[in-house]
């Protein structure tokens, strides 16, 4: 596949915007934006160490390759594209799984996973995958984070479940957002696949995308700061099924037989509207000795996917609503949004950080061009599905201090922490014709049972709706030693209680 794309970057409209709140002195030299990229904030809790004197793999991938990769159009993408330890299938014809595609990390599932932004743990998305790769899993919802708030990406190739909790077997991806008053942007992209298809002989132009984007950075009173912006991304669907053979047709009648030889199936991306906003703000406080700190992010995303091709003679078709078949569209309208607020200070020797997040995602999912073949004539062709929302709300406390050993000549890095989090789920059942039994449940003609429901996928009856909540509390400890300038050695435990299910303990050693 060829793909071809142009970016226009227009840098005048936001200078006339900034002009009078950015300063020269607030851009860092081309020297500290390079080491800025090496100092990590995960994969080790001591703060300041860099990729080179961790005793665990970490990528960190600057700005400007960020930039590079997200022309791709989406993150997960750019992952697969920068790191190879990054995987990202793309489903197609699966439903909820067409909306919400999840990472995979090392080969393991997406929510093995971990995604933390500005070191912080990002909430899971509302939808678990029932139709895609990976049955039984919840992913982070990457596509949810705006690319313009991207400054650069840390992926520790480990498990740090010890550090992190069960959802780090795989690894962390943390996504630090930009920050600062620097300049800001507008950006402005168009792109599309062309490609040569040879199943069909022909050339295809699809996957039409516009994107819109802008950022820019404020003065908060004296030396506090807040970077913001918004995006826009309009992507069209792309298809590379090949034409149908109806002969293999479930019945292969006549008006199964005049469909030989046409594309009637679609394989491909959805069609998307991606609208974010987001912040990423910083403020001294008491005197400066302390820093205040918060970022959020809010999506607002819309699908079209497709289900798989009903044939004109398929127990699931009626004649006289479709009498040429027809191809369900699945519709997601995904809403969420993220914010952490939080104060960074010193105290009796230890460095302290206490933040409070939230988490929200919702996600309302319908069908289009189908039926309820049950329902006969009278079936709707659009159907209200159902509706998933998860919440998640979460305390955390960090410490962190260097503890002098006489025997030793480097002080022994000791890091505590504590967290409560509290998470819900529920649905909400879609339309009564959406899973309703009709009077037509068996056709004569060909001796075989229509199936009950809307095409594409049955709707969630009230019986199976849910309301869901459970706690989680954890504690950890990290303890890092330089015992030689070349080996570092290093133990970190956590204990997480679960009001569900009981406890769990996991520990890790490195050096």
């Amino acid at each position: 596949m060829l793909q071809t794309s142009g970016r226009i970057l227009l840098t005048a409209i936001p200078a006339l915007l900034l002009a009078s709140t950015a300063r020269a002195d607030d851009l860092p030299s081309a020297g500290a934006n390079d080491t800025q990229q090496t100092v990590t904030v995960f994969g080790s809790r001591v703060k300041d160490r860099d990729v080179f004197d961790s005793a665990v793999p970490i990528d960190v991938f600057t700005p400007q390759e960020v930039k590079n990769a997200l022309v791709s159009g989406e993150l997960g993408q750019a992952l697969q594209v920068l790191s190879p330890s990054v995987n990202m299938p793309r489903a197609s014809a699966s439903g909820t799984s067409d909306s919400v595609r999840g990472i995979q990390l090392r080969g393991l599932a997406p929510d093995q996973v971990l995604v933390l932004v500005n070191g912080k743990r990002r909430h899971t998305n509302s939808v678990m995958d029932i139709e895609g790769l990976f049955p039984g899993t919840v992913a982070v919802d990457l596509n949810a984070i705006p690319e313009e708030a991207i400054d650069h990406i840390e992926i520790l190739r480990d498990g740090a479940g010890a550090m992190y909790g069960s959802d780090a077997i795989a690894g962390v991806v943390n996504i630090v957002l930009k920050s600062g008053t620097q300049n800001g942007s507008i950006d402005a992209l168009y792109g599309a696949n062309y490609t040569h298809f040879a199943p069909t002989n022909s050339t295809i132009t699809d996957g039409h995308t516009r994107m819109l984007s802008a950022d820019g950075g404020l003065h908060l009173g004296s030396d506090g700061v807040i970077h913001f912006g918004a995006e826009y991304r309009d992507a069209g669907a792309t298809n590379r099924a090949g034409p149908t053979s109806a002969s293999a047709s479930y019945n292969s009648t006549p008006a199964d037989l005049a469909l030989n030889n046409q594309i009637v199936f679609a394989s491909g991306d959805p069609a998307t509207i991606n609208k974010s906003l987001f912040y990423n703000a910083t403020l001294p406080v008491l005197d400066g000795g302390s820093e205040a700190y918060s970022f959020a992010t809010a999506n607002w995303r819309d699908t079209w996917g497709d289900a798989f091709f009903r044939y004109p003679g398929d127990p699931t078709n009626v004649l006289s609503i479709y009498p040429n078949g027809y191809r369900p569209v699945s519709t997601g309208v995904s809403r969420d949004a993220s914010v952490v607020a939080g104060l960074r200070t010193s105290l009796a020797g230890w460095k302290w950080d206490v933040s409070a997040r939230e988490g929200y995602n919702t996600f309302s999912y319908g069908l289009t061009h189908t039926l309820n073949a049950s329902l006969g004539a009278s079936s709707p062709t659009t159907f209200h599905v159902a509706d998933f929302t998860y919440e998640e709300q979460a305390l955390n406390l960090d410490l962190a201090r260097a503890v002098p050993l006489p025997a030793l000549s480097e002080p022994l890095e000791v890091s505590l922490g504590a967290e409560y989090m509290h998470e819900s789920y529920h649905t909400s059942p879609g339309d009564p014709a959406s899973y309703a039994v009709g009077p037509f449940t068996y056709d004569a003609d060909f001796g075989e049972t229509i199936p009950p429901g809307s095409q594409g996928d049955n709707g969630l009856s009230p019986q199976d709706v849910v309301h869901l909540g459970r706690s989680v509390a954890s504690v950890y400890v990290d303890l890092e030693e330089d015992l030689t300038s070349r080996l570092l050695v290093g133990v970190a435990g956590r204990y997480s209680h679960y009001s569900d299910y009981g406890s769990s303990t996991t520990g890790k050693f490195e050096a």
